[in-house]
């Protein structure tokens, strides 16, 4: 299975399965979870590709205001569950969170209802 595959099906829960690559139509409301690949990495040997490469992925979690929390809280506890599903996931052994780089950082803004979350991959 890939890693995309492996993804997708640890992340099949979270925020009531609303989880979309790239982007989330424009009609889904919040929560939400739109994850992309930021960096892709095959491990080559002077034989070729060793069949194992390195992935990093932002999973943007966003939350919505409701009558009893703000949508940075929700936001808040949409990355609280994916970080649990992509720890609980058994399809993703070789993985570990990552701090956001400088060149990632969001308008502030857009912080006040969405948490990113990124996490780096090792896969086949």
């Amino acid at each position: 299975m890939s890693v995309e595959a492996s993804i997708v099906t640890a992340l099949a829960s979270v925020a009531g399965g609303r989880v979309f690559p790239a982007a989330a139509p424009e009609e889904e409301p919040n929560p939400l979870v739109v994850y992309r690949r930021t960096h892709y990495m095959p491990v080559m040997t002077l034989a070729g590709y060793a069949n194992q490469a390195y992935s990093e992925f932002i999973f943007e979690c966003w939350g919505a205001k409701s009558d009893v929390t703000t949508a940075k809280q929700s936001a808040l506890d949409t990355a609280a569950s994916v970080v649990s599903a992509l720890e609980a996931a058994a399809g993703l052994t070789n993985k570990f969170r990552l701090a956001l780089s400088d060149e990632e950082s969001f308008d502030p803004n857009t912080l006040e209802q969405m948490e990113p979350v990124k996490y780096g991959f090792w896969h086949t």
